[in-house]
């Protein structure tokens, strides 16, 4: 498939595109950067303006609905021997206060860069709020946002890793973070002093900046620790649905099938969205078990039954929390699909938690290749639409509001 002419320029259509689990092949007519139109190719050679896809798939635009951008790529700077969660939160606490605007900024574009390379259109990032480091994330993320616009909807949260309630300045940071302009207040009960408390904090905070709630919950190997049920509770108590999204959720995967059952169905009743995070929760789970190592992923398809709505995310790349360098939701979805035995029927859901239903567990509309949807689009260098998942194909390119932003004849 060749590249157009004239990247950047908006396109009236893209032709012979493979939309959809069972692979037709349509033409994908746009306006103002939205699709008009969709109808089933007609073979005819592109005109100008528009684009052959030469029977690729093409994917709505990706979604990392959870990473770290200010936390990448520092494994030279941190010690060779952490071991587990709270190890990678202290050694990444130690080195916070070196992190200037520069530094956070160049390691951060790195991550997005590759990340709009691979297809991604929308993300949702944590910048760390806490008095040692102050809002150096916060004022590089803003600057992102802005800078990055045109090819790429960042969304930011202002995000407690250490806890809300450990420091009284926190707190007031977080309310600067606010006026600043994040789009989201993010919580970590699991690092603070009292769970119940800072969920409560949390909950509060995001109603008085009448903004979503992002919560990293219940990451842990032992089914007995879980404050699941506060915040399905406070959700609906609060009027809070759809605004609600949790990180992790792993202590849901090790409880037993019926106990696990009853929360998915209290945040199904909520509406509350999960953000799986596979390549973390797999790296960071199962140590010190000496046998039958648990897998580290909450309870990915059962969720999905039950009507929740499930993202699978990237998370961390290059530090303590996940090694790994490759930002890619596409491989989030091979991961989990080889975590949760997911059969050839599932498949579908879990491309869907990368585009489609990871907008919705963010509380966005869901997208998708249809007339009104706005036109993000990727085209992946495929002809089999299973492939998505099975083989996280390389992408041939992407497609912004309209617009060709980028062109790769490989991976990220």
């Amino acid at each position: 498939m060749p590249a157009p002419s004239d990247p950047g320029r908006p396109l009236a259509a893209i032709t012979n595109a493979l939309v959809g689990p069972d692979g037709r092949l349509v033409d994908i007519a746009l306006r103002d950067g939205v699709i008009t139109a969709i109808r089933d190719a007609g073979g005819e050679a592109p005109e100008d303006g528009q684009l052959d896809a030469g029977g690729l798939v093409v994917l709505p635009g990706l979604v990392d609905a959870h990473v770290h951008l200010d936390k990448a790529h520092i494994l030279d700077r941190l010690p060779g021997d952490i071991d587990g969660l709270p190890a990678a939160i202290q050694a990444t606490s130690a080195i916070k206060d070196t992190f200037t605007a520069d530094d956070v900024t160049a390691r951060s574009e790195r991550v997005l860069g590759a990340l709009v390379r691979r297809g991604v259109t929308t993300v949702r990032a944590h910048a760390e709020v806490e008095p040692g480091a102050g809002l150096v994330s916060v004022e590089t993320h803003l600057a992102l946002r802005e800078r990055w616009a045109d090819v790429v909807d960042l969304e930011i949260v202002a995000f407690a890793q250490e806890g809300i309630l450990r420091d009284r300045r926190t707190g007031e940071l977080m309310d600067e973070a606010m006026r600043l302009g994040c789009d989201v207040v993010g919580i970590c009960p699991y690092a603070d002093v009292d769970g119940h408390a800072a969920i409560e904090d949390g909950f509060a905070r995001a109603a008085r900046w009448s903004v979503p709630l992002d919560v990293h919950l219940d990451f842990s190997d032992d089914p007995r620790v879980h404050l699941t049920d506060d915040v399905a509770h406070l959700t609906a108590a609060l009027g809070f649905q759809g605004r609600v999204a949790l990180g992790h959720m792993t202590s849901l995967g090790a409880m037993a099938p019926a106990d696990a059952q009853r929360r998915i169905e209290a945040l199904a009743a909520a509406e509350v969205g999960v953000l799986a995070l596979p390549a973390t929760d797999l790296y960071l789970s199962g140590r010190g078990v000496d046998r039958a190592w648990p897998r580290g992923l909450t309870r990915v398809l059962e969720l999905i039954d039950a009507g929740v709505p499930v993202a699978l995310a990237t998370n961390n790349h290059g530090n303590g929390f996940t090694p790994t360098t490759t930002p890619d939701p596409l491989r989030m979805a091979w991961l989990t699909m080889l975590m949760t035995h997911a059969p050839a029927g599932r498949w579908p859901d879990l491309a869907d938690a990368v585009t489609g239903m990871a907008r919705r567990a963010l509380g966005r509309p869901p997208g998708g290749i249809a007339p009104g949807k706005t036109a993000d689009l990727v085209v992946l260098d495929t002809q089999i639409p299973s492939d998505a998942v099975l083989a996280a194909p390389a992408t041939i390119g992407v497609v912004r509001r309209g617009r060709w932003t980028a062109y790769s004849t490989g991976t990220a």
